[in-house]
């Protein structure tokens, strides 16, 4: 009899032992799909990635953005600059570049940046909340 308790407690300890070793494992999860809006600033995120308007600018994130146990992301894309009066001789190229968004999530809120080339020259920076549609007001 006190064998097959002390066997008990074992199994109840490891069970226990076990569900806090799942609950501390935190997995990555997936930014919220829809419409972030903020700082003249708006963000279409969808499973494959999202899409940016900003003033002068537009951007397309190109891969699944995914937060960490912080809040944190980055990832991949490309950031395109634009201009109210278009030059004849423009070239879309010239002002394509390729770029990381890293940006920080709270609640419903979200604080993205971003970065340019291997020095991460920091092109825009935005503060948008989940939920919000206003349209982006274009540069002249």
């Amino acid at each position: 009899m006190r064998n097959q308790t002390n066997l008990m407690k074992k199994i109840v300890l490891l069970f226990i032992a076990g569900l806090f070793s799942c609950a501390t494992e935190l997995v990555p999860t997936e930014l919220q799909k829809g419409t972030w809006f903020g700082d003249n600033t708006s963000m279409e995120v969808t499973a494959e990635g999202a899409r940016l308007e900003f003033t002068c600018a537009s951007a397309t994130i190109t891969e699944k953005i995914m937060v960490d146990e912080s809040g944190n992301f980055s990832v991949k894309g490309t950031y395109v600059q634009q201009h109210g009066n278009i030059p004849i001789d423009y070239d879309p190229k010239k002002f394509t570049f390729e770029t990381t968004f890293e940006g920080t999530v709270v609640g419903d809120e979200i604080t993205i940046g971003v970065f340019s080339g291997t020095a991460k020259s920091l092109m825009a920076k935005s503060k948008l909340k989940f939920g919000v549609k206003d349209f982006v007001k274009k540069c002249p």
